[in-house]
């Protein structure tokens, strides 16, 4: 399984997909945006994601802000606007900068929009998880486009709803607490696991917590996405600057997830000595070695043989169980190496057969 970005594949065996939310903390100003995709990139991340709607489409004109205070919600949502020339701007600009541009999209008129900016993928937010009306026209605007779905607010039946009702999408299922910020103990990172067996889907995370241990928590069991929102300054005022990752954090998440992808690549086939292990094999690992003087004739015992570092050119010491009261046939001094024969020895070892 996997997806296909314009720059970037999403995929187990790819490096962990990076997501920079800048969301709203573009503040509706289009030079803020583009020197977040700056940023970004820079930072490490994969995609510059935004959110795009058209508020008198997506919220009640008597909505007040609830608990964001006293006022009207469509006039603060109305402040994180930009215009169908700025979205061609941070289009491009994501373009010229080789970084995947996505969107949040929260409204028909938005979704045609966003379908004229050339888009691989879309991103349903957790609160559009039970909205059909929305998925519809996600469908029908921007079919077959891949999405990448949140999980915030959602039940398990309702996840398998969505999941089954749009069975034949391409979906990357994704934990997320919709909460800002969100704690740790908050979040389940092993349902990845789970649902990644039950939908058969690629899964990642949408991380609104402060620090990175959940990250790189559910990177290390499978996660193939990493969504986390991004600021240039958590004291900017706005909507989500307080609770976002700086550039700092994000390129420090950006080496984490390397780290964890590094660790899980490749096929498991049981545990093998790695080719930087060799060393330690080599002059870690102990050899036999003549305790005293040891006659020709004398059986080995273990008061008269000692396991010693290196094992270059002696018997292992993992061997003594096979050796212990075979008799020397050569005359050995004390701290001498009790040689095996070359086909039982490692590769240095040419084989001077010291027992019988």
């Amino acid at each position: 399984m996997s997806l296909a970005l314009e720059h970037s594949t999403v995929a187990f065996d790819q490096p962990v997909c990076l997501i920079a939310e800048i969301g709203l903390n573009h503040d509706g100003q289009l030079d803020q945006a583009l020197r977040l995709i700056d940023a970004a990139k820079k930072s490490g991340a994969n995609v510059a994601k935004f959110q795009i709607f058209q508020t008198d489409h997506f919220i009640h004109p008597a909505a007040e802000l609830g608990d964001l205070g006293p006022g009207s919600l469509a006039d603060f949502f109305r402040r994180f606007e930009l215009d169908a020339s700025d979205w061609q701007r941070v289009r491009q600009h994501c373009r010229d900068r080789q970084i995947d541009f996505m969107a949040s999209v929260f409204d028909l008129p938005s979704l045609e929009l966003y379908a004229s900016l050339d888009p691989v993928a879309l991103k349903i937010a957790s609160c559009e998880v039970s909205n059909p009306i929305l998925q519809a026209d996600a469908r029908r605007v921007l079919a077959p486009m891949p999405w990448l779905v949140s999980s915030g607010t959602c039940t398990e039946p309702e996840i398998d709803a969505f999941m089954q009702a749009h069975a034949e999408q391409n979906i990357v299922l994704m934990e997320c607490v919709s909460a800002y910020p969100a704690q740790p103990g908050d979040y389940q990172p092993a349902l990845l696991v789970q649902w990644a067996a039950k939908f058969h889907c690629l899964c990642g995370l949408s991380d609104h917590t402060m620090g990175m241990g959940v990250s790189a928590h559910a990177a290390a069991l499978g996660a193939v996405v990493i969504e986390k929102h991004f600021t240039l300054d958590r004291s900017l005022p706005g909507a989500d600057h307080a609770i976002s990752a700086t550039p700092t954090d994000l390129a420090q998440l950006r080496s984490i997830l390397d780290e964890i992808q590094a660790s899980r690549s490749g096929p498991v086939t049981g545990r093998q000595c790695r080719p930087a292990e060799e060393g330690a094999r080599l002059y870690g690992r102990r050899g036999l070695y003549a305790r005293e003087d040891i006659a020709a004739g004398q059986s080995l015992t273990i008061t008269n043989t000692v396991a010693l570092r290196p094992a270059r050119g002696t018997c292992h010491a993992s061997q003594w169980p096979d050796l212990q009261r075979s008799k020397c046939n050569v005359d050995l001094r004390a701290l001498d190496i009790i040689a095996c024969p070359a086909d039982q020895s490692d590769p240095d070892n040419k084989g001077d057969d010291h027992f019988s």
